[in-house]
């Protein structure tokens, strides 16, 4: 075990389950003993916990002589003496060295106090400070959480050390099955009742927030009878039933299956659809850093557009799982999608020559990718039909992909992220494009945007570029209707709409 880095924050704890007896330990004339007892003098006694100063010396002859055995907690403060907590524990020589490593992967995460920061057991961090108090006791049946105040994200990395530790653990390749590993490690490593359903409740809150219900029905249901607090019981069930509710009248068809995994197409047909009408498509990626996201997160939208007479289609595709995925996967499906809908245009009524990718956020990229970037097709697929839209409608546009470092580590070594950068493919030919931004966007910066539009320019093709002055990222906040009106009017010059 590597030493975990520390940071910022305020008291840490680190509660450690002790069995023998305390007599006779620091009675050795050692220099070890005398600085034990002299420790031992100046500690805080506090029902039954021995609270450790932050000094070194003390620390290390309070271990050396087995003088904490005596306390049922053990609790050390302060970021230097975990460090050198940690310095005395973890060498091999070090005769705590056997048991100490044991029990800290056993729980999966150390405790620490309110406002610092949580490491776990592989010195994996949480770059961020969290307002919760975790302390772990060890019993016969293992570590368990004792606090009811966690957090959510803390929630997120325990139950997943936890679920990797369990004897069905699985390697995940999809949202659902990371959530029944959450669900299992749960039931099988929280003994609390109170924390067992809060952990419980946020699985699949989590889950549907980020990932929407897709085949969710029997984790619900899972959950309905393992959690013992009926306010949180009603809470999923209302949640889930809500979010069913909004996709009641979708029209949901799979457009691809790949490694067992089906990806879905949501289709808002229009009100007035007749036999044989060729109507333009608007079809969208949602954003999610690649990483979350559902179709039913821009039905809106594609709602929109069909009220206006266009077929709109929201996309899932595969989403980069901690445990494996990639961004050239979302990449493959987005043209898949595309030369699906051109395969079946006939059948949903889809002028196959009228297709608009459009996106908010990375769904941009997915979006623009599709339109410049050769190759990146799902193998298998029948390439006489094009996976190239006709026009782009893109907001909060992260076209540039080809210097950053994040996109780079969801690529996993499967390509160059140059390679997947839109504005690396430009050329004469490309489709009519919008990009509408935020001037203040610092998520996909506004000059990455107006670079790739001047450049699409100078290539020959057609590209509007509107900027919301003083926005952000998120320029449907405060701009929702004039972004659709830039939006209808872009599509309206293109024969789109009316």
């Amino acid at each position: 075990m590597t030493l975990p880095w520390f940071s910022g924050g305020l008291a840490i704890g680190l509660l450690l389950s002790v069995c023998a007896p305390l007599s006779g330990q620091c009675t050795a004339d050692s220099p070890d003993s005398k600085r034990a007892a002299a420790e031992l003098e100046r500690i805080d006694r506090d029902n039954g916990r021995l609270v450790a100063s932050q000094n070194a010396d003390g620390l290390a002859a309070l271990y050396a002589q087995d003088a904490v055995s005596a306390w049922p907690q053990f609790v050390v403060r302060g970021r230097e003496a975990i460090r050198d907590l940690y310095r005395m524990i973890l060498p091999p020589d070090n005769p705590h060295a056997a048991w100490i490593p044991e029990t800290v992967t056993a729980c999966g995460s150390i405790a620490v106090e309110r406002g610092t920061t949580l490491w776990t057991w592989d010195s994996r961090q949480i770059p961020k400070a969290f307002r919760y108090l975790a302390y772990w006791r060890r019993e016969k049946s293992g570590w368990r959480i004792e606090s009811d105040n966690l957090t959510e994200v803390e929630l997120g990395q325990v139950l997943d050390d936890f679920a990797s530790q369990l004897p069905q653990a699985v390697q995940v390749q999809t949202q659902n099955q990371r959530t029944e590993m959450r669900l299992k490690a749960t039931l099988a490593r929280v003994a609390e009742p109170v924390i067992r359903d809060r952990a419980l409740h946020w699985a699949l809150e989590q889950h549907m927030n980020d990932y929407g219900i897709k085949d969710l029905g029997s984790l619900v249901s899972e959950f309905e009878q393992a959690c013992g607090d009926a306010a949180l019981r009603a809470d999923i069930r209302a949640r889930y039933d809500k979010e069913v509710a909004a996709i009641r009248n979708v029209n949901i068809r799979q457009y691809k299956s790949v490694g067992g995994v089906g990806l879905d197409a949501y289709l808002c047909l229009p009100a007035d659809s007749a036999a044989g009408a060729r109507r333009p498509a608007f079809v969208f990626f949602h954003g999610g850093s690649w990483t979350a996201g559902t179709p039913a997160w821009d039905l809106g939208s594609c709602q929109h557009y069909a009220a206006k007479g266009m077929v709109g289609v929201s996309i899932e595709y595969r989403l980069v799982l901690p445990h494996g995925g990639s961004a050239v996967q979302a990449m493959a499906d987005a043209k898949s999608a595309i030369r699906w809908l051109r395969a079946h245009a006939a059948e949903f009524g889809v002028d196959p020559d009228r297709i608009v990718a459009a996106g908010f956020s990375v769904g941009t990229h997915l979006s623009a990718a599709a339109a410049t970037i050769e190759g990146f097709e799902e193998p298998g697929e029948d390439l006489g039909i094009s996976s190239r839209p006709n026009a782009l409608v893109l907001w909060s546009a992260c076209v540039d992909v080809a210097h950053d470092g994040y996109f780079r580590s969801l690529l996993r070594g499967q390509a160059e992220p140059a390679a997947c950068s839109p504005p690396e493919h430009i050329r004469s030919g490309l489709p009519p494009t919008l990009i509408v931004q935020g001037s203040e966007d610092d998520m996909c910066p506004a000059e990455n945007a107006r670079r790739y539009c001047e450049r699409m320019q100078a290539a020959g093709n057609r590209c509007e570029y509107h900027v919301f002055e003083k926005s952000g990222h998120f320029i449907f906040n405060g701009h929702g209707k004039e972004i659709m009106a830039l939006s209808d009017s872009f599509l309206a010059s293109l024969k789109y709409l009316p």
